[in-house]
């Protein structure tokens, strides 16, 4: 009976705990009010105990200008998290001259940093952008949409600021920044990684921090190794038996 409460509990756990941002999917803003799962506008949960580990200000090489700045947050055992890290990113358009906008920025490359990971997404609605004046369209920074994208250069993210409908808003220049744009995930470790920021026709590439892609190998989750010894108890009870 334990070991089925052990089971059952440890199940529920996982559910509880699954990443709505899953490989291939995408969440929506809320304000699009469509059937696809929405991303959250607030921070994650204890974000207030968490920790500043490192900061990265890359600025845009290409036919943009401005920077992306990446902040890791660890969410430390000692204020009741799990020393996991959450990645911010901050996005900014500066580029002096005719109006460019940013409409899409992809995080990732062929480490595949992304792979394997749980991950949360949404956005704070802190930034300053363009609404893009047809259809649905604010002017938070928050993005269109978060997909987990998995891309022939590696599993990356890519965050999109307005739909092929025109609905959202536009990083534009000279003064637009982005909101804050998170993602929470089950990786303690961090590593650099590509950032590609663009328009149609307009491309410009930074760096930023992701999770540390080490073989793609991860920890087992406590509930993971939970299963698994009731795995190899049983394992061992039937041998003993026999």
């Amino acid at each position: 009976m334990r070991t089925a409460s052990l089971a059952v509990l440890c199940l529920a756990v996982s559910l509880a705990s699954a990443a709505p941002l899953l490989p291939g999917t995408s969440l929506e803003n809320p304000a699009l009010g469509t059937a696809t799962p929405d991303f959250t506008n607030a921070l994650p949960a204890n974000y207030a105990n968490y920790v500043l580990v490192a900061t990265l200000v890359s600025p845009y090489t290409g036919a943009f200008a401005g920077s992306v700045t990446t902040n890791v947050w660890r969410d430390p055992i000692g204020s009741g998290g799990d020393d996991t890290l959450t990645f911010e990113y901050i996005f900014t358009n500066t580029t002096v001259g005719a109006t460019v906008d940013i409409v899409s920025a992809t995080i990732g490359d062929p480490t595949y940093p992304w792979l394997g990971y749980t991950i949360d997404a949404g956005a704070d609605g802190s930034g300053t952008s363009t609404p893009t004046g047809v259809g649905i369209f604010w002017s938070d920074g928050d993005p269109n949409f978060i997909l987990r994208d998995p891309t022939i250069s590696g599993e990356g993210l890519t965050i999109q600021w307005m739909d092929g409908a025109f609905n959202g808003t536009l990083i534009r220049n000279p003064t637009n920044v982005s909101a804050r744009v998170w993602f929470d995930t089950n990786a303690t470790a961090y590593q650099t990684t590509n950032v590609g920021i663009q328009d149609t026709g307009l491309v410009a590439s930074a760096s930023g921090y992701a999770p540390k892609a080490a073989n793609n190998e991860l920890i087992p989750e406590p509930c993971s190794l939970a299963l698994l010894g009731i795995g190899l108890a049983a394992l061992a009870r039937r041998r003993r038996k026999s």
